[in-house]
């Protein structure tokens, strides 16, 4: 059985690196209050997408170690 919480987690990791990226970019000294609504909007979007990503990917990969097929998205 899969721990659905250790998945959850290696997916939030995996955002660590390019929300960083985008708080560089955006300025590090930058504070978070000071953030316009389209900065803290891309941030939204930066999370959400890779959280998404990385989920996808383990559920193509949990599908194919089960079922030995490729996933194929309908």
């Amino acid at each position: 059985m899969i721990d659905k919480r250790v998945i959850e987690r290696q997916a939030l990791e995996s955002v660590l690196r390019p929300l960083a990226e985008m708080v560089l970019e955006i300025g590090i000294d930058k504070p978070l209050a000071d953030y316009s609504r389209a900065e803290v909007l891309s941030m939204v979007e930066c999370i959400v997408d890779g959280y998404q990503a990385y989920m996808e990917k383990k559920l193509h990969e949990i599908y194919e170690e089960y079922f030995e097929v490729p996933y194929v998205r309908s």
